[in-house]
């Protein structure tokens, strides 16, 4: 049997530890609480293995899935590279949170096999530094492959934005107010039409309760950065939220960072929206006209289900050349 790993790479950031020691409000409390109890980062030794056997569909194959902290300290590489060994061949995720300005960890850069990138524009950053045959685009999933949809309803009642940037307790004080404007500019929009409007944080909530808020709203919001000039790690970022909003059917309007521009077209599929006149333009339209709703909304979910699990899974395993498929 050929055995395959599959590292997952987490990159540790100083915000985990900043946000611990400076809680000043509820928010921050809270958010404490989701990343002290949710977002954990143990020892390579603690790390669940998942096997996937049936991912392929062939015995002669095992891919094991290790969600694994990359740290550059000489006693965990050698604890990796040990196990590493014990496979045939050796596959990594690389990350794209943290500092993005260089490559993150010798793992992706020298001693995996090959590097998985999840967007294409991650794919042409990886290929500064490994050569393009040992890199594999499987593409981005969404969270969960949901067999429901939203009621369009013929009068919007909620308007939900998951987890906006300006919230987190990290995110720096002098670049706030663009966002709160923006999160006024569309609190004012649906006030005026007596529709909710409701910016949440999602960190560790359960799928079920997760996916009970999507169906309970009628448009959503999705904003990575209020700026055209996009830093590595926001290009970098894969569409999961864009796509979770699409695969329910919501219409969504959004940023046009690469990976949300490559979901489909602007107007058809979804919303963008590069300056706050163009937000305003869009969160108008959409609470005014019940039929964009649903034509966007529809065609939304129609194009995100060909981004499928098994889709993602057949391309990571036609990148790897050899292997009976």
């Amino acid at each position: 049997m050929v055995r395959i790993i599959f590292l997952t790479a987490q990159n540790e950031t100083p915000s985990f530890k900043e946000q611990a020691i400076r809680p000043s409000n509820k928010l921050e409390e809270c958010y404490e609480e989701i990343q002290t109890n949710v977002v954990k980062f143990p020892s390579f030794s603690e790390k669940e293995e998942i096997e996937t056997e049936d991912l392929i569909g062939n015995p002669d194959y095992l891919i094991v899935v290790k969600p694994t902290l990359i740290k550059n300290f000489p006693s965990f590489r050698k604890e990796l590279i040990n196990y590493c060994r014990e496979n045939d061949i050796i596959t990594i995720s690389n990350p794209v949170d943290g500092s993005m300005e260089y490559p993150v960890d010798i793992f992706s850069i020298f001693y995996s096999d090959y590097v998985i990138s999840i967007s294409k524009e991650q794919y042409k950053y990886v290929s500064t530094w490994r050569k393009e045959k040992n890199i594999i685009f499987v593409g981005n999933a969404p969270r969960k492959n949901l067999g429901v949809q939203i009621r369009y309803r013929d009068v919007p009642r909620k308007v939900i934005w998951e987890n906006p940037v300006h919230y987190r307790p990290t995110f720096p004080d002098e670049l706030k107010e663009p966002y709160k404007r923006l999160e006024n500019l569309l609190e004012k929009e649906c006030l005026k039409r007596e529709c909710e409007f409701e910016p949440w944080l999602s960190y560790g909530t359960e799928v079920d309760k997760w996916t009970k808020k999507m169906l309970s709203a009628d448009i959503a919001i999705e904003c990575k950065a209020l700026r055209e000039n996009y830093s590595i790690q926001q290009r970098l970022k894969p569409p999961t939220k864009v796509q979770n909003y699409m695969s329910v059917g919501l219409p969504v309007i959004c940023d046009p960072i690469p990976s949300y521009k490559n979901l489909g077209k602007n107007g058809e599929h979804l919303l963008l929206a590069d300056k706050i006149s163009r937000w305003k333009e869009n969160i108008q339209v959409l609470l005014e006209n019940e039929n964009m709703r649903k034509e966007i909304g529809r065609a939304a979910r129609k194009k995100v289900l060909n981004y499928t699990i098994k889709d993602v899974v057949e391309k990571y395993v036609k990148g790897i050349p050899g292997l009976k498929k």
